[in-house]
């Protein structure tokens, strides 16, 4: 019973937000929050937090919602119970999914607001201008994170002088791209011999006569890996499934002897299944059942919340 009162104190705490990026919004604009909260606009059981949006209230305000100090601004930040918290027998619980909450609404909404917000001037300009694209950036994607690659999707171009050989390997340094937000992301890298070969690399969808195509998911959590997170990250961490209804997990490692946390999500980052894994000698392995839930694409992460892998799997 304590460790559980101190994991939910802990997951209570965390928060998506590293040196001005993560799900934030735009610079200040948690202030209007405070005022409308006190005044109790927008807080009761059937106002926009709760009725439009799905957001957990307590006490008049947003679980999973912070206010961030940095650079002299105040950032609204979004964490872990805003997603992973709700009510059960009228009582609130944390680590229980929210069912209700409606991603796609929000990012709409808040996008509206935040190009509103960003017109006005602003004393300092070049630290809010930062932030404030960020916090775009991550709205943007709430409101259109449907799993379809879109020309105005495309988070950075350039040229490099690698081999477009499919087999050679790659390296994408998310810290050099200012508008990537925190979270787990499913993208597209493409790349293509533009002068040689016909199609168009900036078509996410589009033919390449000379060049590759490679779709992956991101976690992205701005943390700096140490040397156990190095040989973390080297592990190889596999599912495989016959019938697109159960699914083998395999995490070979034997650098890790401690319990292994398993989380399934839907695309709206509610966390339908939790496990706890014992390394059986040479890693860890489970078998997933997912026959109980609707056909579509689902995230299996191993580990903590700044050290984990995700892979993404789909129910047939």
């Amino acid at each position: 019973i304590d460790r559980d009162l101190s994991a939910k104190k802990q997951l209570e705490k965390l928060n998506f937000f590293y040196k001005g990026r993560g799900m934030i919004i735009s610079p200040d604009m948690v202030k209007m929050y405070e005022i409308l909260r006190k005044q109790g606009i927008g807080v009761s059981k059937n106002g926009i937090l709760n009725k439009r949006w799905g957001l957990n209230l307590l006490d008049n305000e947003i679980k999973g919602f912070y206010n961030e100090p940095y650079k002299n601004m105040q950032i609204g930040v979004l964490g872990c119970v805003a997603c992973h918290s709700g009510k059960a027998a009228g009582e609130f619980i944390i680590g229980v999914g929210n069912k209700n909450i409606d991603v796609g609404q929000i990012g709409k909404d808040a996008y509206i607001a935040e190009m509103i917000w960003g017109a006005t001037p602003r004393p300092n300009k070049p630290e809010f201008r930062e932030i404030h694209k960020r916090a775009l950036h991550f709205t943007k994607i709430l409101k259109n994170d449907n799993f379809e690659f879109e020309n105005n999707e495309i988070i950075a171009q350039g040229v490099s002088g690698g081999t477009a050989e499919s087999d050679t390997p790659f390296t994408v340094d998310f810290s050099v791209i200012s508008t990537t937000a925190s979270g787990m992301h499913t993208m597209r890298v493409r790349g293509g011999d533009q002068e040689n070969g016909t199609g168009d690399v900036s078509d996410p969808c589009g033919e390449l006569q000379y060049g590759r195509t490679n779709d992956f998911t991101a976690n992205i959590s701005g943390e700096i890996l140490g040397v156990d997170g190095l040989s973390f990250s080297d592990a190889q961490f596999v599912i495989t499934s016959k019938d697109n209804k159960y699914f083998n997990l395999e995490f070979n490692t034997t650098d890790f002897n401690d319990n292994l946390a398993v989380h399934v999500y839907n695309t709206l980052g509610q966390n339908l299944a939790y496990y706890t894994l014992e390394n059986n000698g040479n890693g860890y392995s489970k078998t997933i059942d997912m026959s109980y839930v609707a056909s579509g694409v689902y995230f299996v992460k191993i580990g903590s919340e700044t050290l984990n892998k995700v892979q993404r799997i789909i129910v047939k």
